[in-house]
């Protein structure tokens, strides 16, 4: 059973890699030449973790691709249900300090360079937020105000000594560029961390104020509580342990395949930029073990035992992705409640020698009337499908002869949203 699950497991990584292999393709979009010409068309998009100096381009999915340089254009935009990305270009200063703890500056200036560079429009308005990365290890993050020159909000790590020390001039930066809007507080800006979430809330914060509307923003969606259906699959291997008052069951069964399937209701939270969500599922599961147990008394029994839970399930779960354009990873943990549909039921049978012959018995015990448990699940979302590990443990009781079992798994889930 274990080779089967590991051979399932191993299939579905397989897919998730070919899958995200396969995103590297072209999406529709827009460009912008030197000359002021627009031309809508298909652009490779390749989920860049640096800033591209080049593109791909169509104009159709049958012409050949072009590559566009930023000799060439002086804009581009993707524009898809699931992706929105505007890129521009721009010369920038832009601080060159290296932020690896191995090589790590000494100082507290920066050391700017001017580069030529095509940066992510995050938030549009009076004030428009932009994010350049020139290296993997580090974001920068630069605004215009008014259609001025791009400026960096300046933020390094630097060594003194064995410590890392922080210049967080960019707060200083941003109290007198939104100096301008009575609701954005000093105290507040002081408080700001160098991090995208809070960049694009205050500077959106800014634009509210200053135009009485809503600016627009390209890294968020619609923030209405709308609820994402899906369904699921979970297959997983399970290992059972059972004690009651009278006998002891815990050391004997088989590990056996289990099975969950039903619906996801899923809710994003409002303002969350659609990275945290809550959950409920409802569905169905069960599990069948086989086991032998020897029961401490003075007759010589020997136990074949067998068991087969039916469950109605209902859990509630919080989900948090962590970022990622094509493949999304995220991590979730759920609370299960299930409840007894069918049989659920322990079948013990035993032979006894009585006098050199040998008899046969059956009996039935409920053993399980529900169960209780937890379940950490991670992933990574492609598209409309979501693939998992899971890991969990769930408890179940019952009072006929104070009952007691304990289920552990680990498995695969798979989701289809529509």
């Amino acid at each position: 059973m274990k080779q089967t699950l590991t051979l399932i497991l191993s299939s579905f990584l397989y897919l998730i890699a070919y899958q995200s292999y396969g995103q590297k393709k072209f999406l529709t979009g827009e460009v912008t030449f030197k000359n002021g010409t627009v031309r809508k068309g298909f652009i490779k998009y390749e989920n860049w973790n640096i800033n591209p100096r080049k593109i791909e381009f169509k104009d159709s999915t049958t012409t050949p691709a072009t590559t566009l340089t930023a000799e060439q254009i002086n804009a581009f935009t993707i524009t898809t249900e699931e992706i929105k990305e505007n890129y521009q270009l721009y010369a920038v200063r832009i601080d060159t300090s290296d932020q690896t703890l191995e090589n790590m500056s000494q100082t507290i200036k920066p050391e700017p360079k001017e580069l030529s560079l095509f940066l992510q429009k995050l938030v549009s308005g009076k004030v428009s937020l932009f994010n350049a990365k020139i290296s993997s290890s580090r974001n920068h993050y630069f605004t215009i105000k008014d259609g001025h020159q791009p400026e960096e909000l300046l933020h390094k790590q630097y060594k003194i000594g064995s410590a890392i020390a922080e210049n967080s001039y960019f707060r200083e930066q941003l109290m007198f560029l939104l100096d301008d809007c009575p609701v954005i507080s000093a105290l507040n800006i002081k408080k700001l961390r160098y991090l995208e979430k809070e960049l694009v809330n205050v500077i959106s914060e800014y634009n509210r104020c200053i135009n009485g509307e809503s600016p627009q923003d390209f890294r968020r969606k619609d923030y209405k509580l709308a609820p994402v259906f899906s369904v699921f699959v979970e297959p997983s291997y399970n290992k059972l342990s059972v004690s009651t008052d009278s006998f002891d069951l815990l050391a004997r069964f088989k590990g056996s395949i289990g099975l969950s399937a039903g619906l996801t209701t899923e809710f994003f939270i409002p303002r969350s930029d659609k990275r945290t969500s809550l959950f409920i599922d409802l569905g169905y599961k069960n599990y069948r073990f086989k086991g032998d147990n020897e029961p401490r008394h003075v007759f010589s029994f020997r136990d074949e035992i067998e068991t087969h839970f039916h469950y109605g399930i209902f859990n509630i779960g919080v989900r948090k992705y962590l970022g990622g354009r094509v493949i999304k990873p995220f991590a979730d943990l759920k609370f299960s409640n299930a409840f007894l549909l069918a049989n659920d039921r322990l079948v013990r049978r035993y032979r006894q020698d009585t006098g050199g012959q040998q008899s046969t018995f059956s009996y039935f015990q409920h053993i399980r009337k529900h169960e209780q448990g937890g379940q950490l699940t991670i992933g990574g979302e492609v598209g409309k499908v979501d693939i998992g590990a899971t890991f969990g443990i769930s408890n179940g009781f019952s009072g006929y002869m104070s009952t007691k079992t304990t289920i552990h798994r680990t498995g695969l889930s798979l989701r289809y949203k529509f």
